[in-house]
């Protein structure tokens, strides 16, 4: 009843014309907010023609902070007008300063969405990578709204930080379950500020191949061949070896040829020389030495087999194209044995060479 004996007593003093006087201010300003907010963007929106597109839409931005702040004023106008007890203006007057600062971190939090966009884009001036500023402005968003929320608790006489203090054991646990998340969050930033892959590169770690899609707060998505999507801590990212694909600037084709025993020397070496002569020729091969090796030669004899050995490298790092030229190669050595009238080895020598081992074997034990 105090409340209510406060409040009849304040409301009793007030006249009709007063009451009148504020009731139209409030009202008046409630329609009028969105034209004068307007107003105001459009004002300062010529009054400058330097970065004309990132001033409207900064104004922009602040159109609706803009207007409740008008309503605010016309309350705070209002209050002045009515004859209340001092402790009721004070306490009007204090609720009016809280929703301006929660109003004015309102603006800030929305002008930084035309900010980073600005300068994300702004090619003149742009120095750092597209995913750096999306990190710091979300990060940035975060700030304003724990900042804004720490602010109006302190002005409504809240000690947040001697609240968090007093949690005692909950404010640990609190604690330690965030101390996964910060590391995760400064993993990031580790990523993004050493550039150890962007987003749309390929990587490989110990356990994920595939394309980086996004690179979060906490996690890194990365999308597999099998196009299924894993999300990756960014702390298990930076802990492991990290091979990014894409930066690649050359595929290594290397494969092993069997020829049959029947394959004379100079077949042999007719065959390593028109493989090595064909890749030297190729525009898709990379043929300098100091680059990059060309190795085409006998590699050893086996049980079955001559085994040739082919590693060179290609000019393009697109997997795709990569397979193409490694295709064209093999087909081309295919052709290149056959033309020589050579024989690649057959598998099942090999069959019948077990099988007679194990014959061999088993006429062993018998013996014994």
């Amino acid at each position: 009843m105090d409340f209510i004996d406060r409040l009849s007593c304040n409301v009793s003093n007030v006249t009709w014309p007063e009451f009148f006087i504020a009731s139209a201010i409030i009202i008046l300003s409630f329609f009028l907010r969105k034209v004068l907010a307007r107003g105001v963007v459009r004002l300062f929106s010529h009054s400058n023609k330097q970065d004309v597109q990132l001033k409207v839409s900064i104004l922009e931005s602040i159109f609706k902070p803009l207007s409740f702040t008008i309503v605010i004023l016309g309350i705070y106008v209002a209050n002045l007008i009515l004859p209340l007890s001092l402790s009721w203006s004070e306490s009007v007057q204090s609720l009016l300063k809280i929703l301006s600062t929660l109003i004015l971190f309102w603006g800030v939090f929305n002008i930084l969405v035309p900010l980073f966009f600005y300068l994300q884009h702004n090619h003149h001036r742009r120095t750092l990578r597209q995913e750096f500023y999306y990190f710091m402005f979300r990060l940035s968003r975060i700030l304003v709204i724990v900042l804004g929320v720490v602010t109006a608790l302190e002005m409504w006489g809240i000690n947040v930080f001697a609240f968090v203090a007093g949690l005692g054991l909950v404010g640990a646990a609190v604690a330690f379950a965030a101390q996964d998340t910060l590391k995760n969050i400064f993993a990031s930033l580790s990523l993004l500020i050493e550039e150890t892959f962007h987003q749309g590169d390929t990587i490989k770690t110990k356990d994920i191949e595939g394309t980086v899609e996004h690179i979060g707060f906490r996690k890194t998505s990365i999308r597999q061949a099998d196009k299924s999507l894993v999300s990756v801590p960014n702390s298990s990212l930076t802990d492991s070896p990290i091979i990014n694909l894409s930066r690649m600037n050359m595929r290594q084709v290397k494969f092993a040829v069997q020829l049959d025993y029947s394959t004379t020397v100079d077949q042999l070496r007719q065959i390593t020389e028109q493989m090595r002569s064909y890749i030297l020729n190729s525009p898709d091969f990379e043929t300098n030495p100091k680059k990059a090796p060309i190795i085409v030669c006998i590699e050893s004899l086996t049980a079955i087999s001559i085994k040739l050995s082919c590693e060179c490298y290609t000019k393009t790092n697109n997997y795709l194209e990569f397979c193409k030229i490694r295709e064209n190669l093999i087909l081309v050595v295919m052709k290149i044995v056959g033309d020589l009238g050579a024989s690649f080895a057959d598998a099942k020598q090999n069959i019948i060479i077990d099988q007679n081992k194990i014959s061999l074997a088993e006429e062993h034990k018998v013996i014994e």
